[in-house]
């Protein structure tokens, strides 16, 4: 857990005040972080906007993204006394990936996989690469945060670690999934499914004896993946809100569907945000993305995919499988 808190403190370290009269970032969700960065300078409020003398969820004007960045930005404002800059964007993305591939490399250590843990050290030197400010940059530390808890679930029991260190590594492999799906939950879903999947193994080899367990550490796993839902309620409770109108988590119905579409695929699917926003059109021109309604529109058609061609879909999956296994 020592480590753990190292890493932290070398992430926070890395957002530094930026350059005065930095221009505004492209990426419309990067500016409504900002705005609600300066809400919690003015006001000491988080995840909110300021407009005249009350307060808003950052989802009442725009899709805002996951909240991951907002929230982070937000604390960097009121605890520092200062404007966070389009730069601190770059900085948090930073930090994020130095701390999944320390926590990845110190999770091989103790799999005493030295060398694997070496090369995933060295591999920090990368990490400035890709410095746009959206939250695409931090997905190489998002993903390796979402692999935490499956390799220590599985990987421990090998080597005959200690109780004490394979409970630490649980615990932080949920930590760290939690802040995975706070900077990106469509990441995290990797993370939850590699889970699931680490879980039934775990059970088929240790036997019924520790189902309840494991059941347990499956519920740990859902509500990680929820920490964007429960900050996002907090928040409502805490500032006497109403639910945004834009959904403010990414949930997984998009990504499902045009997941669909990343091969050839006899439904018509393209591996593009606007495959879903116009399989959505169809169905009803009213309904705006980003919504509640939109999100629940991509489920239904979604399950129709899959409950009416299951075979195409199974093969969809299959090539899917392949492909990444060949890379």
């Amino acid at each position: 857990m020592r480590a753990l808190m190292l890493a932290c403190l070398l992430a926070f370290s890395l957002v530094s005040h930026a350059k005065a009269n930095e221009p505004p970032p492209d990426w419309l969700a990067a500016r409504l972080w900002l705005d609600s960065a300066d809400c919690a300078l003015k006001a000491g409020k988080f995840l909110v906007l300021c407009r005249d003398s009350r307060v808003i969820p950052i989802g009442d004007d725009s899709l805002g993204d996951d909240p991951g960045h907002a929230l982070a930005l937000g604390l960097y404002s009121a605890l520092t006394g200062r404007a966070a800059k389009p730069s601190d964007i770059a900085r948090i993305n930073l930090g994020i990936k130095v701390i999944g591939l320390i926590l990845l490399a110190l999770l091989l250590f103790t799999l005493q996989l030295r060398i694997s843990a070496a090369l995933v050290l060295l591999s920090i030197a990368l990490a400035r690469q890709y410095p746009i400010l959206t939250p695409h940059p931090a997905g190489l530390g998002d993903a390796c945060l979402s692999a935490i808890l499956p390799l220590a679930l599985l990987g421990l029991p090998l080597i005959k670690a200690s109780q004490g260190t394979f409970i630490g590594w649980l615990v932080a492999g949920i930590l760290s999934l939690a802040t995975a799906s706070l900077f990106r939950q469509s990441t995290a879903m990797m993370g939850v499914a590699a889970s699931a999947a680490a879980i039934a193994v775990s059970v088929a080899v240790s036997g019924r004896r520790t189902i309840l367990p494991h059941i347990a550490l499956l519920l740990a796993v859902f509500v990680a993946y929820k920490a964007p839902h429960l900050v996002h309620r907090a928040r409502d409770i805490a500032y006497n809100l109403q639910p945004a109108r834009f959904t403010e988590e990414h949930g997984p119905w998009h990504s499902l569907y045009i997941g669909l579409g990343v091969n050839k695929n006899p439904f018509g699917i393209r591996w593009d945000d606007a495959s879903g926003i116009e399989a959505v059109e169809r169905l009803d021109s009213r309904i705006l993305f980003g919504t509640p309604a939109y999100f629940d529109a991509l489920k239904h058609e979604y399950f129709r995919i899959v409950t009416t061609s299951p075979r195409q879909v199974l093969q969809v999956y299959a090539t899917k499988l392949a492909s990444t296994l060949h890379q």
